[in-house]
């Protein structure tokens, strides 16, 4: 597949990318009905999507009754807000906001139309996603049955989804993907109005410049953006900025207690955003704990502040936060057996893995200088200027990073030892998408600094670069996405598009239900899964197959016909030309052998042509001479 052609949306595309601005704006305009409209767009999505997000799980714990009931709730409590002019957005908002997507305008261009990749995706974020949008209520075990290997994983980032798409025949492959491209794009204008930060009122809608700066700076300059982990169905993005939101609103809330200044309207916002951050992923509970305890850390340190005021005024401010978490756990251990990663039995922890993972560790912080200089450069800034100036706006930030980076990484050590085991514990799996999470946060302390920094120069400055940075900032946020097409659409890398290709061909030939057999020679289980996803979550949909995966079978074919299956897919077989790049065959077994029914024949693609390795390529005929033969 072309880039070009990948490019082009279809109408279900299209209709996702709607869904999801829809869902962004009944979520601020309940956020700004909850904090008594207050604050700014930006953090009221946030705060919106973890009321609404606390509204849904507990209505869909004690029920199985349609979500669509609290969703049409939070729909009036949107309209109210714009009826009701003390609510209703005024124009220095929309402003903001237009602008943000303005300048966004050329990465939806070339993200609308991305497709879900990456394993995680199909094992439980798009399927859990789908099944709200089937059914409007939790998957249990003694429910409709549940596509996803886990789904019992938290559900805030499907339930913001569910809101976009509840009126759609079928839910929009994409949405989750492009749900996290709002919340950091949403989150560039947080940065835009830190940076504008003057004599400026702070909800005042930034300047051109100052906006393309702050989409800058959650993208391009953030040194820990990786397409692949950001702009995904993923947990990272909606996590990463969870934690900026809530580490700059817990440096506000304790400067205005050591300014003695009321700090209600950002503890509301605080709790919000805290439920929003423990409801996207088991590990949000570690940060959201990690924030909160660092918070609590520097309170206790500024003698400015009542001690015991602020540690109530946080305890308090978690009590939402726990009450979603608690409402979440005890419905996964009344309703499932499984479906939710579990800790190793104690018998099976590994100590002893230690000494290997943390070289590993080191390794990977070695590999990532920019990530990891970056997050020095930050702690050491911090703590140089604590010494000189103690506990403020700008020493406040690192500090917290500092705290949050320790407490983290003895999280995830533990969890190397008691969850992973010994191959991926010793390999510090996943170590630096983990530390992704804190990236943002990152930016913010740095971003203070440069800020300062740029403050005593800029009068000195020529007048040539004050008026060239900000048109600067802007030819970039608009002409970089182009330059980086290509990896921000890493969705077409080879095999990727022959499953999806592979999912509509055999969706052509089965029905709802049928069973079907799946022999793809040399797969490791990666392109079974997303094949199966692609059938069953995508259109052109094809639900309830029963599928039996006989890849690992020295007989795989005569088991399917042992076990009742009469169809069968095999993803490698010899074809006339030779060598040529093979092609996919759809076998019947007519009650003696299996026949041919149908072939695929892949297309030739260039020899330099770069493979994703996160699917095995010997399904496809490429790496191996392995076929299976009719």
């Amino acid at each position: 597949m072309t880039l070009l052609a990948a490019l082009v949306p279809t109408w279900l595309d299209l209709a996702g990318f709607a869904g999801v601005l829809f869902a962004g704006a009944v979520m601020m305009l309940c956020g700004r009905v909850l904090t008594g409209a207050k604050t700014v767009p930006e953090l009221e999505l946030a705060a919106g999507w973890g009321g609404y997000s606390l509204l849904l799980t507990l209505w869909g714990v004690v029920t199985t009754a349609t979500m669509l009931i609290p969703t049409v709730a939070a729909l009036l409590v949107a309209a109210a807000a714009l009826a009701r002019r003390r609510w209703r957005p005024g124009r220095e908002s929309w402003v903001a906001i237009l602008r943000m997507l303005a300048l966004a305008l050329p990465i939806w261009a070339i993200m609308v139309a991305a497709k879900p990749a990456l394993p995680d995706t199909f094992t439980n974020f798009l399927p859990n996603a789908v099944y709200l949008h089937d059914h409007a209520f939790f998957p249990a075990d003694d429910r409709a049955h549940a596509f996803a290997v886990w789904p019992a994983f938290p559900y805030n980032v499907q339930l913001a989804t569910y809101l976009g798409s509840f009126f759609l025949p079928t839910f929009p492959p994409g949405a989750l993907t492009l749900f996290n491209i709002l919340l950091q794009v949403m989150t560039g204008l947080l940065f835009a109005r830190l940076l504008a930060q003057g004599n400026r009122d702070f909800a005042a809608a930034p300047s051109w410049g100052a906006a393309a700066a702050g989409l800058l700076l959650v993208t391009l300059l953030n040194p820990g953006f990786v397409p692949r982990i950001d702009f995904t169905a993923y947990a990272e993005p909606s996590l990463s900025v969870c934690v900026l939101l809530l580490g700059w609103l817990a440096c506000r809330i304790l400067g205005r207690m050591a300014a003695r200044q009321g700090a209600g309207p950002d503890l509301r916002l605080f709790a919000l955003i805290l439920v929003a951050l423990v409801g996207v992923k088991q590990v949000g509970v570690v940060l959201g704990f990690g924030i909160v305890a660092g918070a609590a850390a520097l309170a206790l340190l500024d003698r400015r502040i009542a001690r015991a005021q602020a540690i109530g005024a946080l305890i308090a401010a978690s009590v939402p936060a726990l009450l979603l978490y608690g409402a979440w756990r005890a419905y996964v251990l009344t309703h499932f057996q499984s479906g939710e990663l579990k800790l190793l039995p104690e018998a099976d922890w590994q100590f002893g893995i230690l000494p290997i993972t943390l070289a590993n560790m080191l390794h990977e912080i070695v590999e990532k200088p920019v990530f990891f200089g970056s997050f020095a450069l930050a702690v050491g800034l911090g703590l140089a200027l604590a010494r000189r100036e103690g506990l403020t706006r700008r020493t406040r930030p690192p500090l917290l990073l500092a705290g949050l980076f320790l407490l983290y990484n003895a999280f995830l050590l533990l969890i190397y030892v008691i969850h992973m085991g010994p191959v991926a514990g010793e390999a510090a799996h996943s170590y630096f998408r983990y530390m992704t999470h804190l990236s943002l946060l990152i930016v913010l302390a740095l971003a203070i600094f440069a800020r300062d920094w740029w403050r005593a120069r800029e009068t000195a400055a020529p007048p040539f670069w004050r008026r060239a940075l900000p048109g600067a900032a802007i030819a970039l946020i608009l002409l970089a996405p182009a330059g980086f097409a290509k990896r921000l659409r890493f969705d077409i890398d080879p095999p990727q598009p022959l499953v999806w290709a592979l999912a509509r061909d055999v969706a052509g030939t089965v029905k709802n239900g049928d069973k079907l057999a799946l022999l793809l020679p040399g797969d490791n289980g990666s392109v079974s899964l997303m094949l199966r996803a692609a059938l069953e979550l995508t259109p052109p949909r094809r639900r309830d197959l029963d599928i039996l995966d006989v890849s690992a079978a020295a007989d795989g074919l005569e088991l399917a016909a042992r076990r009742g299956y009469r169809r069968a897919l095999v993803s490698c077989t010899p074809t006339e030309a030779a060598p040529g790049p093979g092609a996919a065959s759809l076998l019947a077994f007519d009650g003696t052998e299996w026949r041919p029914v149908q072939r695929w024949a892949y297309p030739a693609m260039p020899a330099k042509e770069r493979w994703t390795s996160v699917l095995a390529a010997a399904p496809f005929c490429r790496g191996t001479t392995a076929t299976a033969k009719n």
